[in-house]
């Protein structure tokens, strides 16, 4: 697999190169799903590192801090690309889950739809518009995000290693794209620490799974000093409030 990076309209993303191949679910499931991660008896495989944000907590915690009075156009820009780029990685784990019937994306997915519903949530919070109205798998107003998830699920679908594989570059990405996007405004950077967290723990697990069947990840966005400190951590527990 070769990775080509490419930045276009100042958004870092990604386009996956592969030898050998040719080229509808809303917020309110996503709240429903966060209470209701499937259970395994494999304690490595299915649940470790699944890192969902508890829609009641959040509300909590943002009521206590007032919205500023305007938003930047980046911070704007920001929160609506990261509404995408959650959805995209909840939808390229659901597509995958379905594919190779691993409870590890079903679990992350799930994960995923509540990291989307929190940034929908600020979204609402300042009436911005939302490119996500189309809940459908895979649909996404951004083409970078429509070409990403065909990408990223040509090459999930060469193996169960590679589908792995896929779920390390997205949080890496994710944790890139948030570190990128950095903001004092208190809303939001509540949100995306968030978001930061449970993707360090999603790379975790993923991270475990690709050495599990054989293989291994180098990083394509954080530094690899980055990465290290990352899976030789413990997963991180609770909600940052």
């Amino acid at each position: 697999m070769k990775l080509l990076r490419y930045a276009i309209g100042g958004f870092s993303a990604i386009t996956l190169i592969t030898t050998g191949l040719t080229s509808c679910s809303s917020d309110q499931q996503a709240i429903e799903v966060s209470s209701s991660v499937a259970n395994t008896d494999d304690s490595l495989s299915d649940t470790e590192g699944v890192t969902p944000i508890p829609q009641d907590q959040l509300g909590t915690a943002l009521d206590s801090i007032a919205p500023v009075s305007s938003l930047s156009t980046a911070e704007i820009e920001s929160l609506q690309w990261m509404r995408e780029e959650e959805k995209l990685a909840g939808d390229t784990y659901t597509t995958l889950a379905t594919l190779w019937g691993s409870k590890v994306f079903t679990n992350i997915s799930a994960a995923e739809f509540t990291h989307t519903s929190a940034v929908g949530t600020l979204l609402d919070r300042y009436q911005i518009e939302d490119p996500t109205t189309d809940q459908t798998v895979g649909v996404f107003t951004n083409p970078i995000f429509t070409q990403l998830y065909a990408d990223l699920v040509q090459q999930g679908s060469k193996s169960l290693l590679d589908a792995m594989i896929v779920g390390a570059i997205i949080e890496d990405l994710d944790i890139k794209d948030l570190q990128d996007r950095a903001t004092p405004t208190a809303d939001i950077k509540l949100v995306y620490d968030n978001l930061e967290l449970g993707s360090r723990n999603h790379l975790r697990a993923f991270t475990k799974q690709i050495a599990k069947l054989g293989g291994s990840y180098t990083p394509t966005y954080i530094s690899q000093s980055e990465y290290d400190a990352i899976i030789s951590g413990a997963n991180e527990t609770g909600f940052s409030g």
